[in-house]
Formats: C-alpha cells, structure tokens, sequence
C-alpha cells in the first residue's frame, strides 16, 4: 500500500471534529510569558491553552497552498459564544471579556519546542481585531508557527481529543494530558524529574521537594485526568531508596491506558480499581511454588498480591524464570516481586498479545474506514455545495472579489490555460480538475465569507 502524503494525513484528520491536529514537539507545548529581560512566567490559567488547540485544530493543508503563493500569514476566525459552549462553560459578558484577554495573553506569549539540539520559540498570534457586535474574533497567524503545527508524519503521534481537554479545570491536568496521549499508543513514558519539573514548568523553589509536585501538581491532575478523560494513568517513581523514610526520587514512570468507560476515581497517587482478592488456599498454594523457586518472604509476598489475579502472578512467575535462564536476574526474589508489583511480561508474552490485540483490530478495522470514509465523503459534498452557493452570491454581488479571482485565476499555472473566459465562474467549476482550485483561490480571497 503507498504511502499517504503529508496533506492526505492531514486532511483526513481534518474532517474529525474531535482531533487536533499537532506535531509531536508540540504535543505539550510549554507556555511562557516574556516579563523582561530576564523575566518570564509560566501560564496556569486554563482557557488560554484551550484557545491555542481551538485555533491551531483549526489549520488545513489548503494554508501551506497559501504560502507557496506568496502569502506570509493565516486569518482564522473565531466564534467566542461557540467556544465557550464546547468547553461547556457559560456565556455571560464577562467570559466574553475573558476570552479577549486570553487572546491577548497569546499574542504575548511564545510557545517553545525542540528540533534536534536547537531550542525553538515563537508568538502564537501575531495580531487580532475583535468584532463586538459579532461575537468574533480574527487571529492572525504567522507562517513558520503554521508549518511546526501541520508538519506531521505517519509515525508521530499528533492527535487527541478536544472533547476531553475541554472538560478539564485543573491547570496541571491541562498541561499534561496533551503529554500523556502523544505517548499512548506506547503506553508508557519514563523521563527524569528534572526534565519533567522544567517540560511542566514547575523548576521552582516551591517544588524542590518531590512531595509537594506530587501533592500539588501529580496527584490532583492524574485524578482529573482519569474521571474526564478516556486515559487511565498511574506512575511509579524511579530512584534510590524508594520505599525509604527519605526517597531519593531521579524520574517518573507513566503508565498509559485508554478506558472505554469514563470512571470516577478515587483522587490518590496509584489509583486502580482493584480486583477482589484471591482465595487464601489459591495464595498458599502459589506462595509454596514461590518459596521453592527463589525463597519470596511471606508478608512480602501477601501483601504484594493485593488486588493481583492468578493470572498476574503467573505471569510475574514466567518474566522471573525468564530472566533467571538468561542470567539477568541476581536476586531472583526482588525480580519476581518487581514483576508482579509494575506488570512485567515476558518478550514472548507481549509479543502475543500484541499479535492477538492487532487481530481483534482488524476484525472492525475494515468496516470502520468504510465508515469515516462515507463520512468524510458526505462532509465534503456538503461544504464544497455550500461553499459554492457563497461564491455564485459573491461573484453576483461583489465586482471587486470577481476582479481579485480572475487575476487569481490566470496567475494559476495549474487552471489558467483551461479556465474559459467566455463562460462564467460555475460554468468553468463544472471541469472537476479546475473546480477545486477556484473554490481554493475564492476562499483565500475571502476566507471570513466561507468560515
């Protein structure tokens, strides 16, 4: 099967309502606020953040069209009572001043990210003009912001939904949810706490103790998270002397799950809906099995099955012998209860249930593109019918915008040897190969007439 282009990619996505589409550098942009100098702030107010995913979900590949045609920036047009609805908020007047403030914040504001060893940063908005008696807003973009937001690939992970990001009220669960799906097809993320502490922004004196980024910043966001959103995270800390009076914790290990049910979930570290716990007879039988192997303590062993299925044990049992055979296991003991306490699976395990997973996969994947595909179909049908009906009226009614799309059109290399000037603009829409591109050059014309 050929591979898709980058547009297809991104088109595609585009006819979600629920994706956003974003390149993995930015999938949890990190924003800052310049006060000086030498003087910047992190934002923790939660609709600024809200309004970069909306604008930015809001870019196509036809605005990569634009810039190969000369032109420096992208209009987009916002409907502020439209906004403030799909996060499910209200729609009073002084939410509607609170919006222009946000807009404003982004303007200030850079989001930065990394290319290689280079450190990127650039304002989000250029310039905007709000429209009171419309309730909307005009953002303009500027075009290297555009590209690093559109410029994706098949093996990034560049999408999530806006459903969920919209619902949370946390600022620390804003800030890394967008992290926590760019790895979940993964499932899983380790990264060093200092590294985290400044990804996060939160590399300051109040969190130089890693109780308090877990009481303030971990545990109430993970809690959100997991009741709001269709992800289930828990985290483990890495380091030294972790189950010490005084840990020395270096990094955090995420753990990444997607629940077809939102549930309500206790808000503590670790949170996990338990199984019931096993028979003491089936507990015995295994710990004797235990003990023989590699000499497990009893309480050790007891208390680490808490909340553990026959099948989770036996398959720590199976990782152990596994690393035992192959000599990576000097304290067989420690390894087993390491399995069993973080899921441990053996290569031959994973790869079968990999193998089982993708097979269940495939059973709807073929009727589900069918769907999206008629989708999609229908979605474009309509809009590009729509869309011609605002051309026909502005191409009766405005002598300047039918001026602009000729001159427009005979600049064209791809249409302006076909276009016929003897005939009208629907007329010549009616060669498929042409249609596209003049509704294209009409849109970028007046792009506020087709939003």
């Amino acid at each position: 099967m050929p591979k898709k282009s980058q547009s297809e990619i991104i088109a595609e996505l585009q006819h979600n309502s629920e994706a956003v589409i974003l390149n993995n550098p930015l999938s949890a942009p990190k924003f800052i606020r310049k006060l000086g100098k030498k003087t910047q702030m992190s934002l923790t107010e939660i609709y600024t953040p809200k309004l970069f995913y909306d604008i930015i979900s809001r870019i196509t590949p036809e605005h990569l069209q634009m810039f190969e045609e000369g032109r420096d920036v992208v209009t987009l047009t916002l409907n502020i009572g439209e906004f403030l609805k799909s996060t499910n908020t209200g729609n009073s007047k002084s939410l509607y001043r609170h919006v222009i403030d946000c807009i404003d914040l982004l303007q200030t504001t850079q989001v930065k990210w990394k290319e290689g060893d280079s450190e990127m940063g650039t304002a989000i908005i250029t310039h905007y003009q709000y429209f009171p008696n419309q309730g909307k807003i005009e953002v303009v973009l500027y075009k290297e912001f555009v590209k690093q937001v559109v410029s994706v690939t098949q093996n990034e992970h560049f999408s999530f939904l806006k459903r969920y990001l919209y619902q949370l009220r946390n600022a620390q669960a804003i800030k890394l949810f967008p992290f926590f799906v760019s790895w979940r097809n993964r499932g899983m993320v380790e990264i060093e706490l200092e590294a985290f502490k400044k990804k996060f922004s939160c590399d300051t004196e109040g969190y130089k103790f890693f109780n308090n980024l877990r009481q303030k910043v971990l545990e109430p966001a993970i809690a959100e998270i997991n009741e709001k959103t269709n992800l289930h995270i828990t985290y483990s800390p890495l380091g030294d002397n972790l189950d010490g009076i005084r840990p020395r914790v270096r990094g955090l290990q995420f753990f990444i799950q997607e629940q077809q049910k939102q549930k309500v979930l206790p808000q503590q570290t670790h949170t996990v809906v338990e199984p019931q716990n096993l028979d003491a007879a089936i507990l015995d039988n295994y710990y004797e099995k235990i003990a023989d192997f590699w000499g497990v303590e009893k309480s050790v062993f007891f208390s680490t099955t808490i909340g553990k299925s026959e099948t989770d044990i036996q398959t720590a049992i199976e990782y152990t012998k596994a690393q035992v055979r192959s000599g990576k296991a000097d304290r067989p003991a420690g390894v087993f209860i390491d399995a069993l306490r973080k899921g441990y699976k053996t290569a031959e395990l994973a790869k079968k249930e990999t193998a089982e997973k993708k097979a269940k996969e495939a059973t709807t994947k073929a009727q589900i593109k069918q769907d999206e595909q008629e989708a999609i179909t229908h979605k474009k049908q309509n809009q590009f019918e729509t869309n011609k009906k605002t051309l026909e009226r502005l191409v009766e009614t405005d002598a300047d915008f039918k001026r602009d799309l000729l001159i427009a059109v005979s600049e064209n290399n791809v249409i302006k040897r076909k276009y016929d000037l003897n005939k009208t603009v629907l007329d010549n829409m009616e060669m498929a190969m042409i249609a596209g591109v003049i509704m294209n050059l009409a849109i970028s014309l007046r792009p506020t007439d087709f939003s």
